[in-house]
Order: C-alpha cells, then sequence, then structure tokens
C-alpha cells in the first residue's frame, strides 16, 4: 500500500510530527492562543521549551516568522 506524499507534509503542518518544523508550527499556534496581547520573554521561552524547542536556538530567520506568522 503507498502513501500519499500529501499526509507527512499535512501532519508536519498541523505539528504532528517531532521535526523542528513541526515544532515551530505549534509555537506559532500557541503563541497565538496566548491571552494577553503581549507576551514576555520569559513566557515565550516557556512555550519554546513546552514544544520542545531551546528558545535560544532560534535563528533570525525562525523568530521573524514566529513573529509574522502571529501578526507582530
Amino acid at each position: 500500500m503507498a502513501i500519499n506524499p500529501y499526509y507527512p507534509y499535512m501532519a508536519e503542518a498541523e505539528g504532528y510530527l517531532d521535526t523542528r518544523e513541526s515544532k515551530i508550527r505549534r509555537v506559532i499556534a500557541d503563541v497565538k492562543r496566548y491571552p494577553d496581547p503581549v507576551m514576555s520573554q520569559s513566557a515565550f521561552e516557556t512555550v519554546c521549551k513546552l514544544n520542545g524547542l531551546n528558545p535560544y536556538s532560534l535563528s533570525e530567520r525562525e523568530l521573524r516568522r514566529i513573529k509574522t506568522a502571529v501578526g507582530g
């Protein structure tokens, strides 16, 4: 039985896989759900860690991508 290549792509896009891309997408989703309009640095670090990312390992490009995705 062949697996449709679209399925792994969608799994990663939804944050279901344990890839860096999925982790970043989960961080974006969590930041969007944050109840306050402004997120503190420590809250952002916590969100990253809960999603399996070291916040200090994020590149400038990844940080800009997160900021743009959440509307900042």
